[in-house]
């Protein structure tokens, strides 16, 4: 295994774990928006409930 397949696996590594990280924030990101919203529905059908 020369230097340059060790670089290169190297590369290919960081830039699968770069990608799942990315993909794990917008996860969560998502999931930020989700329960923002269901919170905000939750708080308008109260609104309407009362109103």
């Amino acid at each position: 295994m020369g230097l340059f397949a060790f670089v290169r696996s190297h590369i290919y590594f960081v830039t699968a774990v770069r990608s799942l990280v990315e993909r794990h924030q917008g996860a969560i990101a998502l999931q930020q928006k989700l329960s923002k919203a269901s919170t905000y529905s939750k708080r308008r059908s109260k609104f309407l409930i009362d109103s």
